[in-house]
């Protein structure tokens, strides 16, 4: 595999991993050596951290296993980003689950303060954990 499908076929993998990922597992994944993995990752945090060109992330490797995060020098943009703006860019269906969590969806039937209001009726879970907690529509 060429170097730079490997950097590429790497940041694919990273922009999709929710939890810090191993090199074993990202050589695993990509079927190129460890070894590979390692100097291709090393190459692209120095890259990413490089000052002449400065990067809203950066790569890091934290208990031998890597992942991208924001990077500091822009943590006053996350922030206000986060902070004044993010609801009008969430969809509606994101907004009724923020209302549905902080408890003020009860006026659309989403809370929980009163289950005789609620739209369903919690029925449990089968016989094993791993299978779904099961609910009864009550629209009528």
């Amino acid at each position: 595999m060429s170097k730079a499908r490997l950097t590429a076929a790497i940041e694919a993998v990273l922009m999709v991993i929710d939890e810090p990922v191993s090199t074993t597992d990202l050589a695993t994944a990509i079927e190129v050596p460890e070894q590979e993995v390692l100097a291709a990752l090393v190459s692209l945090r120095d890259e990413y951290t490089d000052p002449r060109r400065p990067r809203g992330f950066e790569l890091r490797e934290v208990d031998g296993r890597w992942r991208v995060y924001s990077s500091p020098l822009f943590a006053d943009v996350v922030g206000r980003f986060i902070v004044e703006g993010q609801s009008a860019r969430l969809s509606q269906a994101a907004l009724e689950t923020l209302a549905v969590v902080s408890g003020q969806g009860s006026e659309r039937g989403y809370g929980h303060e009163d289950p005789s209001r609620s739209r369903t009726n919690h029925r449990g879970r089968g016989n094993r954990r791993s299978h779904p907690i099961r609910y009864d529509d009550l629209l009528p």
